[in-house]
């Protein structure tokens, strides 16, 4: 599958995990050199098509989806209700369906896959490692509350290492909005300097824009307080 419309639908697990990688490949060039090789819309229908497959199929996502969902995503999304896994554990499916995010079809999914890893979380406890949510470092209001924040290139300086979805997660934190694409709303645009010195798309689009543009060093000055 190389190119989506806006009907387009996945008919198979086959063309889920084949989209799945399109988009993880996509996102990964993202961070590169901050030029994907989809653009903003058809990575945003990708992303689309994904989700709808994955509610329609909650049983069969992907271990590690670029969505977040069920799999690696539903744990922290849990964690930030629940305060603990422990208490995650104790949930029933009434219960993980008040977590935003997650859902009827998907909370009875997430009991039995807890349950079958019950082992491995015990084993992890027993070695010390904490499954306990950090407490936020505000009251809800932070640096970045109101604020649309688009980012682009790989992270460098204090931000080395993170990705689209550890960005995403930090600027929620601080208050504020991911947004994918620059747009008149968008407030902020973390560009890593392009390979070349020549400016990546989005950054371009900022400047016609007149959108204010951060290198990484002083977007995380300005969430430090977030960071770790």
């Amino acid at each position: 599958m190389t190119t989506l419309t806006s009907e387009s639908v996945l008919s198979s697990r086959d063309d889920y995990l084949a989209a799945v990688r399109q988009a993880v490949e996509a996102a990964k060039a993202y961070f590169g050199d901050g030029d994907s090789p989809l653009d903003d819309v058809t990575y945003d229908r990708l992303i689309r098509a994904i989700a709808a497959w994955e509610k329609d199929h909650p049983q069969d996502v992907a271990a590690d989806p670029p969505t977040g969902k069920v799999g690696a995503g539903a744990a922290p999304t849990g964690e930030a209700h629940f305060g603990t896994m422990e208490a995650i554990r104790r949930a029933d499916a009434a219960a993980l369906r008040e977590v935003d995010g997650i859902g009827a079809e998907k909370a009875p999914v997430i009991v039995q896959q807890l349950a079958d890893q019950g082992l491995a979380i015990d084993k992890l406890v027993a070695a010390g490692v904490t499954l306990t949510e950090p407490e936020a470092a505000s009251t809800g209001q932070g640096p970045l509350t109101g604020k649309v924040v688009v980012v682009t290139g790989r992270m460098t300086g204090f931000l080395e290492g993170l990705g689209r979805s550890d960005m995403t997660a930090l600027i929620q934190k601080a208050g504020g909005q991911a947004g994918s694409s620059v747009t008149a709303n968008t407030d902020y645009l973390v560009a890593a300097p392009a390979a070349g010195g020549k400016l990546s798309t989005k950054a371009a689009r900022a400047q016609q824009l007149g959108v204010e543009v951060l290198s990484p060093d002083a977007f995380a000055a300005l969430v430090m307080d977030y960071l770790g």
